[in-house]
């Protein structure tokens, strides 16, 4: 099988700054020509990591701090609270970390994330984080799981939702210093809870899901009826709901837990960034940064493979600085293609970097154990190359190095296993 990289006209749901690098998934098309990179630096930037500074973390903020600063992730997300505020403020000045900030007070009392949403509260959330952390602040963020979390105390909860979501919409773009920031839909849980909230295009600059795919590869077919628990499902059935209008969805919550092996996370959560930007997520905020279920870090700070990945993978790609105009590479994949998945990029320099990965499943959810995934053969064939480097994340996050052999033609033979490979080629 032969694929060769042409632009097409892409769906409405993915028509963002990724579309150049979706086109790579199609099969060979008559008439190729060049296809246009993404920024090497974009992808970076859509990576994200959900924390509790100001409650669970707060006796290890110090080393948590530093753990942060060591992954090199741009974006946090995390509750509104005050001291959280305080500690955005902290992470931008000294990393240059953004936080996306949940909204939502309740009114309290018994199990106050429970209690009904309080709409009285909108002006102090929006005041503190305005006083506290307003350079630090990349978004903000109606409720989190209102359907989930609202009991029997709010029966008519996506009235309640709804009316929440516009006052708070509104009043940020009234205010001429939050005017600017991204607002992001309220997650919800179910299919069920997107139909009864419905439409909040007026109120909203970007959708939200919580994607989640339990124990499955980022790019599962899915495991239900027309195809659940898969991204173009979750854009079907839940993010056309809430924005008919198909604005750009952010994935706030995504990620895999200790019901896979770590070395299945290590495998899985790259290909996930990969994989989520390839089909036009715009960002994804991985739960969480540190828990002995969720975590990128043990419960005492020390880092999974996972965690080793992504900062890896990280070093390897950011390229900070004015955003230059991506060019493009003409360029064809043969030999044994059929689940390889490719991502174009570009960094300033004009390296290309072609991330490459097999999208198969490396864990096997139903006997609970890693799988051994033999590697594809495939030849990368680009005549405009002239310089090679191969990097290779290995199933434990570490990145091996190698100068690669062109052959006359601008031709490479590679092995592409199941987590990621990236060509960097200087034309």
């Amino acid at each position: 099988m032969k694929i060769t990289h042409s632009p097409f006209r892409l769906a409405p749901f993915v028509a963002t700054a990724c579309s150049a690098a979706l086109a790579l998934l199609l099969p060979a098309l008559a008439g190729a020509a060049p296809v246009v990179a993404t920024s090497a630096d974009a992808f970076v930037d859509s990576i994200g990591v959900n924390v509790h500074a100001h409650s669970a973390y707060s006796d290890q903020h110090a080393m948590l701090k530093a753990r942060l600063g060591e992954l090199g992730v741009r974006h946090v997300r995390d509750g509104n609270h005050p001291q959280a505020c305080r500690y955005a403020a902290e992470f931008f000045s000294e990393l240059g970390i953004r936080t996306t900030f949940i909204m939502g007070r309740r009114v309290g009392g018994k199990e106050e994330w429970k209690s009904p949403l309080d709409l009285e509260k909108i002006d102090t959330e929006l005041s503190d984080i305005k006083e506290l952390a307003l350079s630090a602040a990349a978004a903000l963020e109606g409720p989190n799981e209102y359907d989930l979390h609202s009991d029997k105390r709010d029966p008519d909860w996506p009235a309640t939702l709804r009316g929440y979501q516009k006052r708070f919409h509104a009043k940020a773009k009234a205010d001429p210093a939050l005017k600017d920031l991204p607002v992001i839909a309220p997650s919800l849980t179910s299919t069920k809870a997107y139909e009864a909230v419905g439409d909040l295009d007026a109120f909203i600059d970007r959708s939200c899901v919580h994607l989640y795919q339990s124990t499955r590869p980022p790019g599962t077919p899915g495991w239900g009826a027309n195809g659940y628990g898969s991204i173009p499902w979750t854009m079907q059935f839940n993010v056309a709901k809430q924005s008919p209008a198909k604005k750009p969805t952010w994935s706030t919550e995504c990620g895999y837990n200790n019901e896979i092996s770590e070395r299945g996370e290590a495998i899985y959560l790259p290909r996930m960034y990969a994989e989520f930007f390839r089909q036009g997520i715009e960002r994804s905020f991985k739960y969480e940064l540190m828990g002995e279920q969720w975590g990128l870090l043990r419960k005492d700070g020390s880092p999974r493979p996972a965690f080793t990945a992504i900062k890896n993978l990280i070093a390897l790609l950011k390229d900070p600085g004015e955003p230059s105009t991506p060019a493009s590479l003409d360029f064809e994949l043969s030999g044994k293609t059929g689940d390889v998945r490719t991502l174009l990029l570009q960094k300033r320099s004009g390296a290309f970097f072609v991330v490459l990965w097999r999208e198969v499943p490396s864990w096997d959810p139903d006997k609970k154990k890693d799988l051994s995934v033999p590697p594809a053969a495939v030849t990368f064939t680009s005549p405009a190359i002239a310089r090679g480097i191969l990097h290779t994340l290995g199933d434990h996050g570490a990145l091996t190095t190698s100068t690669l052999e062109i052959s006359e033609g601008g031709t490479i033979n590679l092995e592409i296993p199941d987590t990621l490979t990236v060509l960097e080629l200087t034309r």
